[in-house]
């Protein structure tokens, strides 16, 4: 499938070892290849793909983001704009949207990767919190702490009705949306979603896992008692 995953050798492995160089030449690859098969083909896609992996190294992000518009339009163009490949890059350019700055842009992209999203998997798919997830966490970013609550919570049930009571992304939510409440002054809430965070990161990662740690820590600072949370993790 054209948009699907790329596998075996590069085309492009026989380039300079001059960083700017090497850019140029995969620019002028993406050229080549546009003018040879296409601005949608396959071999575009290849070219285009080649310069985000390039540009990502270099830590260009807006690069990147463009890169990704293109992947975009090449996935829309020829498979069509709800197919579920276009949906995992609209999701993509607005995480990068979101980590260039571009906050507004980014919710944007997401509402309508939300949109999609429900409509293609329905209200019980992963992807679908992990888009959920990702409108909370701009909307965070920019003060809506109500908005943030609202989507945690939808990603919540999604992820429920996809994995079940545990599960890492249950943990996820759970974490997420009791820091949240906490911004908003609403402790006891906000403690009974990290307690049962910690239950799911405990049960699936074990009492040292970093993301274990990160809600015992949340709890602390909420006032729980040290040997309250430590019970919980030796449970």
């Amino acid at each position: 499938m054209l948009c699907g995953i790329i596998r075996g050798a590069s085309p492009f492995s026989h380039l300079p070892n001059d960083m700017d160089e090497q850019r140029g030449a995969l620019e002028q690859a993406v050229r080549d290849a546009e003018a040879e098969h296409g601005p949608n083909s396959r071999q575009t896609l290849d070219a285009v793909r080649a310069l985000n992996a390039h540009l990502h190294v270099g830590g260009d992000w807006e690069g990147v983001l463009a890169c990704a518009q293109r992947e975009h339009d090449i996935c829309a163009a020829t498979l069509g704009p709800e197919h579920r490949h276009t949906l995992l890059q609209i999701n993509n350019v607005g995480s990068l949207l979101k980590h260039v700055g571009r906050r507004d842009e980014a919710l944007a992209t997401f509402r309508r990767a939300a949109e999609l999203g429900l409509r293609i998997f329905g209200p019980e798919h992963a992807f679908v919190a992990t888009i959920l997830n990702n409108l909370g966490t701009t909307l965070q970013e920019m003060g809506d702490l109500p908005g943030a609550r609202d989507q945690y919570a939808r990603a919540l049930e999604v992820d429920t009705a996809a994995y079940g009571t545990t599960h890492p992304s249950l943990g996820r939510d759970l974490y997420r949306l009791g820091s949240v409440l906490a911004e908003l002054g609403e402790r006891d809430d906000a403690a009974g979603y990290l307690r049962r965070a910690l239950a799911v990161f405990t049960e699936t990662g074990g009492a040292d896992h970093p993301h274990t740690r990160m809600a015992a820590d949340a709890l602390a600072r909420l006032g729980e008692p040290t040997q309250t949370i430590q019970g919980a993790m030796d449970a």
